[in-house]
């Protein structure tokens, strides 16, 4: 039985199969997946938007370049790839080294809730100054600013910065936590 989250499906063998559905709904999906048939998956589930920004890229060649991926892999247990962009299909090595790739599915639904609750505690703008604030490259300044931004969040927000101790994670690290933000919603506080 498919999701009701899922748009679109197309099952090519006992192995392989196509989803689609709204990248806000993947975690959702990917939750009921694992409770249902979590200790019978084995293998690589693979995300990737449908769209990439290069106009001569086709759905066809990411499935291509996907496929030559999964062989690189053992097929023990059930991982997550996550490509933030279609281009990183072909260029995964960086990704690789930063160890921004490849997840095991239960700490792949973990950064989700985490995006997840980081969107909840901290308003658009109040993420875009955190953003410009960890990539910066000159460590005083960061020092210097850090202060100031966390007087103006809410405790709640101090708390889970605080908790995560997201100033000591590699720029790589925060990248990937904001480019997850875009694959949850926002928890339904009702």
């Amino acid at each position: 039985m498919l999701h009701r989250s899922v748009l679109g499906s197309y099952v090519h063998d006992d192995s392989r199969f196509l989803l689609m559905l709204h990248r806000r709904d993947l975690k959702a999906w990917l939750q009921e997946l694992v409770l249902y048939h979590g200790a019978d998956l084995l293998g690589l589930l693979q995300i990737v938007p449908s769209i990439g920004r290069r106009p001569d890229t086709t759905l066809g060649e990411l499935l291509n370049w996907m496929m030559l991926r999964e062989s690189a892999l053992p097929m023990d247990r059930l991982r997550v790839q996550f490509y933030a962009r279609a281009a990183h299909v072909f260029r995964p090595r960086q990704r690789e080294r930063e160890d921004t790739l490849t997840f095991e599915v239960s700490e792949f639904l973990n950064l989700l809730e985490m995006a997840e609750v980081f969107r909840a505690n901290l308003y658009p703008e109040e993420q875009r100054q955190l953003y410009d604030l960890l990539t910066l490259e000159d460590f005083k300044e960061e020092q210097f600013y850090w202060g100031r931004f966390i007087g103006q969040l809410e405790q709640e927000a101090k708390d889970m910065l605080s908790i995560w101790r997201i100033r000591q994670w590699p720029k790589a690290r925060v990248q990937l936590l904001y480019e997850l933000t875009n694959y949850v919603n926002l928890p339904d506080l009702g």
